[in-house]
């Protein structure tokens, strides 16, 4: 089922075998605020297949996406895992500071302060 979430954060290091760029990014869910990470190599051949090359380079297109598949999945933290192979669009692009806008109000909507 497609998600429609939040990119939130991107963090990019070079890798260790190939020396490409692998970048991990973490969306959130505007609903509940859960998060949600993916991981994607510049070197995986959906990179620019599945659009993800015009999200991550410079600068980054913050937003809201659908069309982003959940696996089964989690990481280390215990956070929900995107395919690298889900297909984002773009449904409204948004700034970092309406993210945290974002985030701050759906906490007071959900008591979490």
């Amino acid at each position: 089922m497609a998600k429609t979430l939040i990119l939130a954060d991107v963090t990019t290091k070079i890798g260790h075998l190939n020396g490409t760029y692998i970048h991990d990014v973490t969306l959130l869910d505007p609903v509940d605020l859960q998060l949600h990470t993916c991981v994607v190599d510049e070197s995986y051949r959906n990179y620019t297949r599945s659009g993800w090359d015009k999200i991550l380079e410079r600068p980054i297109q913050y937003g809201l996406y659908g069309g982003l598949r959940e696996t089964k999945k989690t990481n280390k933290e215990g956070f929900p895992v995107i395919s690298a192979d889900s297909r984002p669009l773009l449904i409204e692009p948004l700034t970092q500071a309406d993210v945290e806008l974002v985030i701050e109000v759906r906490k007071e909507d959900l008591g979490l302060d």
